[in-house]
């Protein structure tokens, strides 16, 4: 049942009272920290942090994941700033939005991540960007209006732990913008509470159980590690990134027997050679979200048990399988205790059993759900319409009350983890002078989840090719939405109001005529251009 008992940075200074020697964060290069030493780290972020904000409010992060980020944004909890993560991919218009939209008065940036200033307007930057060092990255020449962390300030002689109810806002995250720019989604210490305490099923880990994370802190996913560890009273290993290659030899190294895959990740798993030390290790416990059709191998091979969810930044896991039980790998799961759930259409009305529509949620437990859309106050209250938080995603119900994810509403797309606007796509491709119209839409990979693919029109004379464009945007865009398919065509399918009908594009998907960065050559075997083709309208 829900219930929010502590917040996670209550629970972090409780522990460090408790048992401040206990090891709480730990890389996979030996360098861990006790839960006392973690709370002094936050202690001495929050007094950096204080002063970077002056007041005003908001402090952007850009950090690569690891224990300095997990100590920085547990900092926030002692500081009077509040946190917007920033995702470590964003460059140029996407970032400069984050930026501005928040208003943030300071940005904390990670040396690796200086040249992102340089995609961005002087204008938009922050008041104060401070950037921290890190071993192994010689020192660059810092741009005008950076500077150095040399060190964090001295933890305070006297200093309350903070309160942390559940109803005060732990982070603002950002959406990928699948309506229109991202919106800051300001997310309450009982949301995250809600969502570390309901994706494993209720009771099934303990002490004993050491989390494993390779996931960005940037994303709720990867700040879930930490919290469900100091729930646990026990140990979070973190890796920057996930690798293939090291996984299992991280989980034996350090007797992990706890983590979550996406799809990617767990098919990348399965791609290698079968072998006797697939079940030498104490993994035993995995969050796959959401289900990939080989799990039962997965879980066979490897010798683990399964669970899932369905959530998004603006919940808290309100969709979960029933204990270790994905039998049913269509399904995301079935509605938590404490949680209201539709399935509705257009106007509001429920659909019936089978039929496609909109899931809409509510919560019995106060502040389970985000607390809006960051200066957003319309967005906010169009979201919460007839006291229903609309999620923008297309599900179906079965006769058993198993929940189906069918599709995202809000027309965003997914690749190895990644949720990516269509509309940002769509924007940066616009932006070369040779394009007149672009739409994006996803394609199935074989990983499970999609492909980027734009469908482009040239402005008249234009001379632009596949390859000159993809060169483009990989300037002016993160590398995870750089599409792998561009199409040209002559024109893109049309309503009577000029809104592109996308699933025509859908229906089309990958052919003949489609041109592959992945190849470097068209799917039709012709060097340089590969043609344009008419898309009709309607």
């Amino acid at each position: 049942m829900l219930g929010v008992t502590t917040t996670y940075p209550r629970l972090v200074a409780t522990l460090a009272d408790e048992f401040p020697g206990r090891p709480f964060l730990q890389d996979v290069h030996d360098r861990s920290v006790t839960y006392g030493a973690a709370r002094q780290l936050a202690r001495r972020w929050a007094v950096l942090l204080d002063s970077v904000a002056q007041g005003r409010g908001t402090v952007a992060t850009m950090m690569p994941t690891g224990i300095d980020y997990a100590t920085l944004t547990l900092g926030f909890a002692w500081s009077a700033a509040l946190e917007v993560p920033v995702n470590t991919a964003l460059r140029g218009r996407t970032f400069e939005h984050v930026l501005r939209d928040s208003q943030a008065a300071g940005l904390v940036i990670g040396v690796r991540y200086v040249e992102a200033l340089a995609s961005i307007d002087r204008s938009q930057w922050p008041d104060q960007v401070i950037v921290v060092p890190e071993d192994g990255i010689e020192p660059p020449a810092l741009p005008d209006g950076a500077r150095w962390l040399s060190e964090l300030p001295e933890e305070p002689s006297e200093v309350s732990d903070p309160e942390a109810a559940p109803h005060d806002l732990a982070w603002v995250l950002y959406t990928s913008g699948t309506t229109g720019p991202a919106k800051g989604v300001m997310c309450t210490w009982a949301q995250t509470a809600l969502t570390a305490t309901g994706v494993f099923p209720e009771g099934a880990l303990t002490g004993d159980d050491v989390y494993y994370t390779a996931l960005p802190m940037f994303h709720v996913a990867g700040r879930m590690g930490p919290y469900i560890a100091a729930l646990l009273g026990s140990r979070c290993v973190i890796r920057e990134s996930f690798s293939t290659k090291d996984f299992w030899d991280d989980i034996r190294t350090f007797g992990c027997t706890t983590t979550q895959l996406f799809p990617a990740m767990a098919q990348f798993l399965l791609s290698q050679p079968a072998g006797p030390e697939d079940t030498d290790h104490q993994l035993r416990n995995v969050l796959l979200a959401p289900v990939i059709a080989d799990h039962a191998e997965l879980s066979r091979r490897f010798g683990v048990r399964l669970c899932t969810t369905w959530n998004m930044t603006e919940t808290s896991a309100p969709i979960v399988s029933g204990g270790f039980d994905v039998t049913n790998h269509a399904s995301c799961g079935r509605q938590r205790p404490g949680y209201e759930l539709r399935i509705v259409d257009d106007r509001d009305r429920p659909v019936r059993i089978g039929e496609v529509g909109e899931l809409v949620v509510r919560s019995s437990e106060p502040h389970a759900l985000m607390a809006g859309y960051l200066r957003r106050p319309e967005a906010t209250v169009e979201a919460w319409r007839d006291l229903w938080f609309h999620t923008g995603d297309a599900f179906r119900i079965d006769e058993d009350g198993n929940y189906y994810y069918v599709d995202r509403r809000k027309d965003a797309l997914r690749r190895r983890g990644e949720n990516i606007s269509s509309f940002e796509v769509e924007s940066d491709v616009a932006s070369h002078p040779e394009v007149a119209q672009a739409a994006a839409i996803g394609v199935p990979a074989p990983d499970g989840e999609q492909e980027v693919m734009v469908f482009v029109v040239l402005t008249e004379g234009a001379e632009l090719d596949e390859a000159g464009l993809i060169e483009y945007l990989r300037g002016v865009m993160p590398a995870f939405m750089v599409p792998r398919y561009v199409e040209f065509v002559d024109a893109l399918p049309q309503t009577a109001t000029f809104r592109v009908q996308k699933h025509l594009l859908r229906e089309r998907g990958v052919g003949s005529r489609t041109w592959d960065r992945y190849a470097h050559v068209p799917r039709d075997g012709a060097a340089g251009r590969s043609g344009k083709e008419e898309v009709s309208t309607c």
